[in-house]
């Protein structure tokens, strides 16, 4: 006879189920998590068209019009966000239920819920407690977003099946490859019209043309995409290197290249670092597998990882020449910052009269000005600037950034120094056991998704130098680390 617990049926379903059956609903709510958010911001981008302006004041106004109708739609991508992420939480609940989670050995769990901790307290001594909780109007990203980015760390902590990761990042692959084309597309001025893109315009007035030309997909920003196709160009790359599959070691080829094309072509220094990070990451984890004894080195260029890990980089290479040469990649970040904050969002102005990658100092020196005042539970989250400089609400225009275009200043700015001690503390602690889970894989006993996790992981933290989070990008990471975290049933 089955175990029962209620007297209906269908509640009963969770206390008879097998280990199988739990990894199996694990990785499609994940997958459909994946998708969702990943797909979450399309209304939003529909609503808005495009942002080509051929002259004229009224045509201007039509597009900032345009704009703020559109801003009401980001709504949903919260909700889609909300609704996946807390109900990633149950997963961990149901684990435990069952046995399967173990308190031993979770350090980094706790100091999680340290960094959860502070965020709350920072959030209700926050200048605007209604936007640290529920976020600025149009980012969305408050305290409800970075739980809900917990609850995918929580479901994909109890994944320990290896064909079922190996599923879910081909899932990621596949989502970050729909962004790829899309802001392939929005990168040329021959085809930009044809997509909605918020960084992409051709502006001229009396004479005088402003072009710009920037993929951003359907992610709400170049920076968020670049952290995205940062970690699916280590996937499609490390499964390129690995894979036993040849059909699927050709597609993860292809995607590889494609996502790392358009990670480049939102034209901002995160872009760049993080992809370097994630080929000399990779680089190194061959390496060291080989001169641990467990990798042998093939002759057949492309049958080994090494000679595979240097082509793709060898291709990315070219195409970032080819694209330099034809004058179609420069860096923008002056530009989307300003577009990100002031004409997407009319939340701030930077008053920095830069180009490129100039502005960081800047930001920088101005986000450290408002922690000084508030190190220790910092401003709240989305709540950057308003107390400087007296905003009562996050419409109004500011003299400087609303981000710090720094993921761990901006933690910093927003929830207090202690609160981004325990985050980083937790970040390592997960890192730390994906990189003693790629021993497994250097013997053999495992899949290459350890190494692509951790490559993936890495390659965001790079960019987050430069970049911040965002509702599309930060759950994958957090997906990542979660099956960075996790052991599988050999270990």
């Amino acid at each position: 006879m089955p175990k029962r617990i209620t007297k209906n049926t269908k509640t009963d379903f969770i206390v008879n189920m097998t280990k199988e059956g739990f990894m199996k609903l694990c990785f499609v709510f994940m997958a459909l998590a994946t998708i969702g958010v990943g797909l979450s911001c399309l209304p939003y981008y529909l609503k808005k068209g495009n942002d080509f302006v051929s002259g004229g004041i009224e045509e201007a106004t039509t597009v900032a019009i345009r704009t703020t109708i559109a801003i009401d739609f980001l709504k949903y991508s919260a909700i889609v966000l909300m609704a996946f992420g807390f109900f990633g939480f149950l997963f961990l609940v149901i684990s435990a239920s069952k046995g399967y989670f173990k308190a031993k050995e979770n350090l980094p769990m706790v100091l999680l819920g340290g960094f959860v901790l502070m965020c709350a307290v920072s959030t209700f001594l926050a200048y605007d407690v209604n936007v640290a909780i529920f976020g600025s109007h149009g980012r969305f990203e408050g305290l409800v977003a970075f739980l809900s980015y917990c609850g995918f760390f929580a479901v994909a902590s109890q994944l320990t099946d290896k064909k079922y990761k190996e599923k879910l990042l081909f899932v990621i692959v596949a989502v970050a490859l729909f962004h790829s084309v899309v802001g392939i597309f929005q990168s040329f001025e021959a085809t930009f019209k044809l997509l909605p893109t918020f960084f992409g315009e051709k502006y001229e007035v009396a004479g005088a043309v402003s072009e710009h030309y920037i993929a951003n997909g359907f992610a709400t920003s170049p920076y968020a995409l670049a952290s995205l196709l940062t970690m699916a160009t280590a996937i499609g790359v490390c499964g390129f290197m690995y894979s036993q599959n040849k059909k699927l070691s050709v597609f993860f080829a292809a995607s590889g290249v494609i996502s790392a094309t358009a990670c480049l072509l939102t034209k901002n220094i995160a872009a760049v670092t993080g992809l370097c990070v994630v080929a000399v990451t990779l680089f190194v984890l061959e390496v060291v597998r080989i001169k641990s004894g467990h990798g042998l080195f093939v002759k057949a260029f492309l049958k080994n990882p090494l000679g595979r890990l240097v082509f793709s980089v060898g291709i990315v290479t070219v195409i970032f020449i080819i694209l330099h040469i034809t004058g179609n990649f420069a860096f923008e970040d002056s530009y989307i910052i300003l577009q990100d904050s002031m004409s997407r969002l009319f939340l701030s102005r930077p008053a920095f009269k830069t180009s490129g990658i100039k502005i960081y100092p800047h930001i920088w020196k101005d986000i450290l000005s408002q922690l000084k005042d508030n190190f220790v539970f910092g401003m709240g989250f989305d709540c950057i600037g308003m107390k400087m400089y007296g905003i009562p609400e996050t419409i109004e225009i500011a003299g400087s950034a609303d981000r710090a275009y720094n993921e761990y200043l901006n933690i910093a700015a927003s929830t207090g120094v202690v609160s981004l001690v325990f985050y980083l503390g937790f970040v390592a602690g997960c890192l730390i056991r994906g990189v003693k889970a790629v021993s497994g894989f250097f013997n053999l006993k495992d899949n290459w998704t350890r190494p692509a996790c951790l490559a993936g992981c890495i390659g965001y933290l790079a960019c987050g130098v430069f970049s911040t989070s965002a509702v599309v990008s930060t759950p994958v990471f957090f997906l990542l680390l979660g099956l960075c975290f996790s052991k599988t049933e050999e270990e």
